[in-house]
């Protein structure tokens, strides 16, 4: 069964709710074909195909090993690595966990999110990408992911905020672009329909095949590394509203100086002119002036230790996520991580982490850890 692996491919819903921004959520429809990894022959691939290149994205599993080894603080994970089978078939091998991190660094708000970050994978790994681009990366491109059933794909996904699903039940009568892709894919393998009816046999024996995320130890590192991931975002953006604070209370300051040094122009010219009448003082409009200015300073400054008050909260929570129960975990990011709309703007990010994400700290540790160019992929 780990031979087992899943050929898929992708389109783009076009549905309103998933394209409502505030849902902040990305629905791809998907055709899925359960298929054994030793039969893939991409050398049939490349002699059927009349495209100058094929793309295809290799999925590693995500396996308990991997999980439990990860280190949350070094963030060290196998990387991306490409290879060209053939001449002209692409493969970009990744392993789950890197994806996981990297996608849900990307703080991209374009609605075409997904797709951006394939581009730049293979962009930067395989500079030659003929003809790829946003718009139709998903129709160019074969997803497949080894040692993993459907039902865990879906679950791992919707971490990334991304639903897949097979498309409206009202409208499953239409043949969908993902068909149409993994068709042709299929056709181009040399797939006969006898495997079209095993690859309902092989899912239906791929209940149990990867990691059960019904367990929630395991995934549990996944939701940690969520939240760690967003928190850090959420600390950069904070760090960035100091910067722009402190650019303002130079800006104020500056100003104040302008205004004595004004004044005190204005005064001497006064004094040339009317020697008789000395004028010494700043005059009340000048004095209202700078008081606001002063006023602005002190309030940006009070800003500065809310956020670096919060900043340092957030870097304490982080630290005794290890000491929380495994419920407590789960709750915590599907109430305030997984819809990052709550996170567009830092006045919420203060209000809902320390409204809601504050982890008692007695009695806890503030360290912790949580813890080949043949045509067959291998």
């Amino acid at each position: 069964m780990k031979n087992l692996c899943l050929l898929t491919t992708f389109a783009r819903s076009l549905d309103n709710y998933h394209n409502n921004k505030k849902s902040n959520q990305i629905h791809l429809i998907s055709s899925v074909f359960n298929f054994d990894r030793k039969l893939l022959d991409l050398k049939s691939l490349a002699a059927n195909s009349k495209n100058n290149y094929e793309y295809i994205l290799f999925i590693d599993p995500l396996d308990e090993d991997s999980l439990l080894s990860f280190n949350l603080e070094n963030m060290k994970v196998v990387e991306p690595i490409y290879k060209i089978y053939h001449d002209k078939i692409v493969v970009v091998k990744i392993n789950m966990l890197w994806l996981f991190i990297n996608y849900s660094k990307n703080n991209s708000s374009s609605e075409k999110k997904f797709e951006e970050f394939l581009l730049n994978l293979f962009s930067n790994l395989f500079p030659i990408v003929n003809g790829l681009t946003n718009n139709n990366i998903l129709n160019k491109m074969l997803f497949i992911f080894d040692s993993i059933n459907w039902s865990t794909l879906q679950t791992l996904f919707k971490l990334f905020k991304i639903n897949l699903s097979g498309g409206s039940i009202s409208r499953r009568h239409f043949i969908s672009t993902s068909e149409y892709n993994l068709s042709r894919y299929l056709m181009l393998l040399g797939v006969s329909d006898l495997y079209i009816y095993k690859s309902y046999v092989l899912n239906k024996n791929a209940t149990n095949l990867s990691v059960n995320l019904t367990n929630l130890v395991i995934p549990n590192t996944l939701f940690k590394l969520s939240i760690h991931i967003n928190s850090i975002e959420i600390i950069v953006r904070l760090n960035e509203n100091i910067k722009q604070m402190e650019k303002r209370i130079v800006e104020f300051n500056n100003n104040i100086k302008s205004l004595e040094v004004s004044s005190m122009i204005k005064q001497t010219k006064k004094n040339r002119t009317k020697p008789s009448i000395v004028i010494t003082d700043l005059s009340d409009k000048t004095k209202k002036s700078i008081e606001n200015f002063k006023n602005l300073i002190l309030e940006s400054e009070k800003e500065i230790l809310t956020l670096k008050s919060n900043i340092s909260t957030i870097e304490t929570n982080l630290s005794n996520l290890a000491h929380l129960k495994d419920n407590e975990i789960k709750d915590i990011y599907m109430k305030h991580f997984h819809n990052t709309s709550v996170f567009l703007n830092y006045k919420k990010i203060i209000k809902e982490f320390n409204k809601n994400i504050i982890i008692p700290t007695s009695n806890l540790s503030i360290s912790s850890h949580l813890n080949s160019n043949s045509s067959t992929i291998r």
